[in-house]
């Protein structure tokens, strides 16, 4: 089959989940033997502005092709209804985010999100581990046939990088890394900077850093009732971030402190495992992984604060092989041949 798959590429791979997405489904549709090409809109680049080796599939320009495809699948942004018809045979939408947990929050908050028009989609699918009460609900809100498909997650993005364990220093403390998106309340920092503040009331030496938050300062509410009320130190303005690439942590001696609601799994928990970044965290798919011991229920920062205690006296120069068994169990659970497996039975259920 020709099929596209809309993409959208702006900077870092690591910028957004999306377009991750777009490429990992590409990538197992491309592995099944069908040609598989990516649509961007006008305002798109032709691909990220790092990650090179993982881009196999060719990146066409919606507005210039004359291609009509057998399907297209709809990721990262949807074409306007009357085009439709006239670029694919059959149209699926996907989503992403837990369905009725992103329309709340569009709902209720100002997010800027399009509106979204199902009129000629043929179909909708959306990830296999979401509730089933998800999937009754876009049942409802489409009139539409929903397929589910399992979560898939390849570490094309990492490249070589990995913790240079050996390396590390016996006598250097762990550094914290919080990595939340801090833009829904689905991934926040408001937790995990909750356990640090714990953590360094036992050792103020501890350092951290927290990612895409460097707007959270200019807030007055989340500086004046959070930051200033939690051990952060005196001077923690070099602290707070921008967004950065995972893959620029792995030549310290980092931890991950997480914390999510509503969205069962995060693509950046399975970078940091497979880069061999340690986690603290409360997801509960990853309790039974190689490499997801140090869970915690919720929001008990308790419980977080003993899993640290584990990670400072842990022997980090044995974790390489370690390693082995956690990208080994990776793979297995959601690498792409799990994907690949699904893949004919979804395109077959679009001809029914």
């Amino acid at each position: 089959m020709n099929i596209g798959v809309t993409a959208l590429f702006k900077g870092s791979a690591f910028n957004s989940s999306l377009p991750q997405v777009a490429v990992f489904l590409a990538r197992a549709l491309q592995g099944c033997g069908h040609t598989v090409e990516y649509l961007i809109e006008n305002d798109s680049d032709v691909w990220f502005n790092d990650c090179s080796g993982a881009n196999t599939c060719e990146t066409v320009k919606i507005a210039d092709t004359k291609k009509i495809y057998d399907v297209i699948i709809e990721v990262c942004w949807s074409l306007a209804v009357d085009v439709r018809k006239q670029k694919a045979a059959k149209t699926v939408m996907f989503y992403h985010d837990p369905p009725v947990f992103d329309d709340m929050e569009n709902s209720i908050y100002n997010t800027g999100a399009k509106s979204r028009y199902f009129t000629n989609v043929d179909a909708i699918w959306t990830w296999a581990h979401f509730k089933q009460s998800d999937v009754n609900y876009l049942e409802i809100l489409t009139r539409l046939p929903v397929f589910t498909c399992p979560f898939v997650w390849e570490p094309v993005f990492l490249g070589d990088k990995v913790v240079n364990f050996e390396g590390l220093s016996k006598d250097d403390k762990p550094r914290v890394l919080i990595c939340e998106n801090n833009r829904t309340n689905s991934s926040c920092s408001i937790v995990p900077m909750s356990i640090l503040s714990e953590i360094r009331n036992k050792d103020a030496d501890i350092k951290y850093t927290i990612t895409n938050s460097a707007h959270l300062l200019a807030q007055p509410y989340f500086y004046k009732n959070i930051v200033i009320n939690v051990n952060l130190g005196n001077d923690f303005s070099g602290n707070f971030v921008e967004r950065v690439p995972i893959v620029n942590f792995v030549n310290e001696k980092y931890c991950m402190l997480s914390h999510q609601r509503w969205l069962p799994l995060k693509y950046v928990l399975l970078d940091a495992l497979w880069l061999g970044i340690p986690i603290i965290h409360n997801c509960k798919m990853l309790i039974s992984m190689k490499g997801g011991e140090n869970y915690y229920e919720y929001n008990a920062v308790g419980q977080a604060l003993q899993k640290w205690d584990s990670i400072v006296n842990m022997d980090w120069a044995s974790r390489s092989e370690h390693l082995h068994g956690v990208r080994d169990g990776l793979l297995e659970r959601w690498g792409p041949e799990v994907l690949k497996q699904a893949i004919p039975g979804l395109l077959q259920a679009l001809n029914k």
